[in-house]
Order: structure tokens, then sequence, then C-alpha cells
């Protein structure tokens, strides 16, 4: 059986990298910041909201992290890998639009400030623009490659 040598796994890619140190993108880090606020934030809420809305954003919140962390870590792969990749970010982008949602459910009942409200709304704003670049950056890699 012939092995395929074209191809690498991102255990093969780990593997040959393996001085390099390894480094989360900017995006990861402000997912972070986000999951920390909105926890700061949840202990606060009325029970119910918690236990059902809240407990579900920060799900989706870990949930966003480890897609940006897959992703990254997966970006020097292959064309399967890119087009992976394509579709992981636009999932994250669909889970941002629905935080934002029901962040705003959240002020809009009056559970959060104007002021929680508007800096949380920026950062997922923000966190947003960098996948849609993100998600750009490897649709025209996937372009110039294939």
């Amino acid at each position: 059986i012939m092995a395929n040598t074209t191809s690498k796994t991102a255990y093969d890619i780990a593997k040959s990298n393996k001085t390099e140190e390894y480094k989360h993108p900017p995006i990861v880090m402000d997912m972070v910041i986000a999951y920390k606020n909105w926890y700061g934030m949840h202990q606060h809420l009325p029970k119910l909201f918690r236990v059902t809305i809240s407990t579900d954003m920060l799900d989706t919140l870990s949930q966003c992290i480890e897609i940006a962390v897959l992703v990254n870590f997966n970006k020097n792969a292959n064309d399967n890998y890119l087009l992976q990749n394509i579709e992981k970010l636009l999932d994250l982008r669909g889970k941002i639009e629905l935080l934002k949602a029901y962040a705003q459910i959240s002020w809009e009942m009056k559970f959060i400030s104007h002021g929680f409200f508007a800096q949380y709304y920026e950062r997922l704003e923000k966190i947003s623009k960098q996948a849609i670049a993100w998600q750009n950056w490897f649709i025209k890699k996937k372009g110039a490659d294939g």
C-alpha cells in the first residue's frame, strides 16, 4: 500500500512544528474575555433566566472558543481542512449572532445594565468582524490553492 504523502493531518503538522510556539489568535482572547464578562453577570441574573438562556450563552461561548482554537490549529493543513474551516467559521458567526440576540433579550428584560449591554455587544461585534475577516482569508487561500 502506497502512503499518501501529499496531504498532512493536523497531527503531522503539529509533530513537524514541535519547536514553534502555539499562539491563540486575538479572536480567542476576545471570546475568553466575553466569557468571563458574562460569567460574572450570570450569577446575578434571575434564576429562571440563568438556568435557561444564560447557561446556554456560556455553553455557546465555550463552543465558539473551541471552534476558533481548532480552526487556528488547522489553518495550514490540506484543502479538506480549508473547507472545514470555512464551514466552522460560518457556524461560529451564527453562534455570535445568537449571543447578540440573547444579550439583547437580557437587556430588554432589564436583567443587565445599558453599560454592560453596550460593552458586551461591542465585544461580540468585534469578534464577529474578526470571524468574517478570518473566513474571507480562508476563502482566498482556497481560491489560490485550487
